[in-house]
């Protein structure tokens, strides 16, 4: 029996991040580079980046305290 295909990967663009998050591009780029935010992936071989959706819906479901950042 042949493997059942899986679904792709949903991706959310930084605008939509944005709206979901409610937080600024600014913002999410320092979470990003802080190691509190998912990172984002390169979709084309230009420069076309796209978060996983699933990534950032358990980042919005727990997002991380950030009263102590790590060091």
């Amino acid at each position: 029996m042949a493997p059942q295909p899986t679904e792709p990967r949903r991706l959310y663009s930084m605008r939509q991040v944005c709206i979901l998050t409610t937080l600024s591009e600014s913002t999410i780029k320092r979470l990003m580079h802080m190691g509190l935010f998912p990172k984002w992936h390169r979709v084309t071989p230009g420069r076309r980046k796209a978060f996983y959706a699933d990534e950032v819906d358990d980042w919005i479901a727990n997002p991380p305290p950030f009263d102590n950042p790590p060091a």
